[in-house]
């Protein structure tokens, strides 16, 4: 019932460990070989509690030394901010290009995609909003350009709590994965949410999450720990002595 830990010691998460190791491997296999870089998407979908940070948190520990890692999480007070997700994600990678490279990434958009990705401020109340679908469409080539100039450490986005994430950003997440009819994305995208509304009717973030578990390469549940895993972490953190009542009501 307790797995021995080949997949970084976390109890019963072995499936969940082991798709991302295979996805990750794919990624740094298809960039070494010079040939189509083989992402894609994973979804790990889980009650609140259950484990979907830490489970993040190990695909990270175990994907940085061959790829560039960009994470982010969604807030539930920061739904409403626009690109929030897309800041978090991007203003790291990008951080380490000088501003010519960013502006050659942002491919001769770089007026329309700064305000998104915080290099500039927001337009004026005054001035003509931006078009969202060129914005969500030149977010969505920019990252596909910027994994081209990362391709000896192919990145791989970590997206926590991706039920509060911000429409916008969604919405360009959901655009860059149907870049490639091949469904061979440049990049790997994890995704970490709530399980979602019943019924076929989803609007807003629900029914771009589902669309993109729709392209996702595996969208697993994530399931409660059995009693033997929760009496091993248990004794592990207070000591032999928790006894098998303790255990259960724990």
């Amino acid at each position: 019932m307790v797995p021995d830990g080949s997949y970084g010691g976390l109890l019963e998460r072995d499936p969940e460990l082991a798709a991302a190791a295979h996805a990750v491997d794919e990624l740094v296999a298809g960039a070494t070989a010079g040939g189509p870089v083989r992402g894609g998407i994973l979804v790990y979908r889980g009650e609140a509690g259950i484990g979907k940070t830490t489970l993040l948190r190990e695909i990270r520990r175990t994907a940085r030394d061959r790829c560039t890692v960009l994470t982010a999480r969604g807030g539930e007070t920061l739904t409403s901010v626009p690109f929030h997700v897309t800041r978090q994600l991007l203003q790291p990678a990008l951080d380490r290009f000088d501003e010519e490279d960013v502006r050659l990434l942002c491919g001769g958009h770089f007026d329309l995609l700064a305000p998104a990705l915080g290099l500039a401020p927001p337009p004026s109340s005054s001035a003509a909003p931006a078009d969202p679908q060129g914005v969500r469409d030149g977010l969505a080539k920019l990252l596909e350009r910027l994994a081209d100039r990362l391709r000896d450490r192919p990145p791989v986005l970590l997206v926590d709590d991706a039920h509060w994430a911000d429409a916008e950003s969604l919405a360009w997440l959901d655009a860059f994965t149907r870049i490639r009819r091949d469904r061979r994305l440049p990049a790997l995208v994890v995704l970490a949410h709530r399980p979602l509304p019943e019924g076929p009717r989803r609007t807003g973030v629900p029914a771009v999450l589902a669309a993109l578990a729709d392209r996702a390469v595996v969208t697993l549940g994530l399931h409660a720990l059995t009693p033997e895993a929760t009496a091993a972490l248990a004794r592990d953190t207070l000591g032999g002595h928790a006894d098998e009542p303790f255990c259960r009501e724990l």
